[in-house]
C-alpha cells in the first residue's frame, strides 16, 4: 500500500504526539505531514481530504479522545466502531480503517494490531475477518498518536505493508 498523504493533528501545549508518531513515516518515504488542522477542527480535515483526495489513501495520526469527532466528520458512527463511542484511554494498538467506495460508500473497521499486553482484553466491537492487507484507494487509515509513538507507527507500517520506494 502507498500513502498519498500524512495528517497529525496539530502541536497542542500539552502534547505534538501524533506529529511525532509519524515523522519517521513521513522521513521514510518523503511525505510531508500537514498539521494545519487542531482537534476542534475535524471537520474542516474530513472536508480537505474529501475535497482534495479523492482516491488517495490518507493516514490521520489524532489524539485518542477526539478521534470519535475526527469519525463523525469522516461519516462513521463512532459507537458502531468504540466501546460507548469513545476510545479506551488505555488502548493504544487500535487502527481504524475507513474505505469509500467509487460511489462513495463507507466501510469502517478497527483493527487490534495488541501493541500492549493489556490491548488483547480490549477487542473492538467492529472486530472483523479479513486483512487489512485488502485496504483500497480512497481509504482513511485513523491511528492514536497518545503514548506509544514509535511501537504504534512500527505496527501500523507492517500491517498496511508499505513498500518504500
Amino acid at each position: 500500500m502507498k500513502f498519498d498523504h500524512l495528517f497529525a493533528a496539530a502541536e497542542s501545549k500539552h502534547s505534538d504526539r501524533p506529529h511525532e508518531t509519524l515523522e519517521p513515516l513521513s522521513n521514510a518515504l518523503g511525505i510531508k505531514i500537514q498539521s494545519q488542522f487542531d482537534l476542534s477542527e475535524p471537520q474542516d480535515l474530513a472536508d480537505k481530504v474529501r475535497r482534495s483526495y479523492g482516491g488517495e489513501t490518507v493516514l490521520i495520526c489524532w489524539h485518542h479522545g477526539a478521534i470519535p469527532d475526527l469519525l463523525k466528520a469522516f461519516g462513521a458512527h463512532p459507537k458502531e466502531l468504540l466501546p460507548r463511542g469513545k476510545w479506551p484511554d488505555d488502548v493504544f494498538g487500535w487502527l481504524i480503517v475507513l474505505r469509500y467506495d467509487q460511489v462513495g460508500r463507507l466501510s469502517a473497521h478497527v483493527y487490534n494490531e495488541s501493541l500492549t499486553p493489556e490491548d488483547p482484553k480490549h477487542p473492538p466491537p467492529s472486530q472483523q475477518g479479513g486483512s487489512i492487507r485488502k485496504i483500497g484507494i480512497r481509504s482513511v487509515l485513523i491511528l492514536n498518536g497518545a503514548d506509544v509513538c514509535q511501537e504504534e507507527l512500527e505496527i501500523a507500517l507492517q500491517a498496511v505493508d508499505v513498500i518504500r520506494g
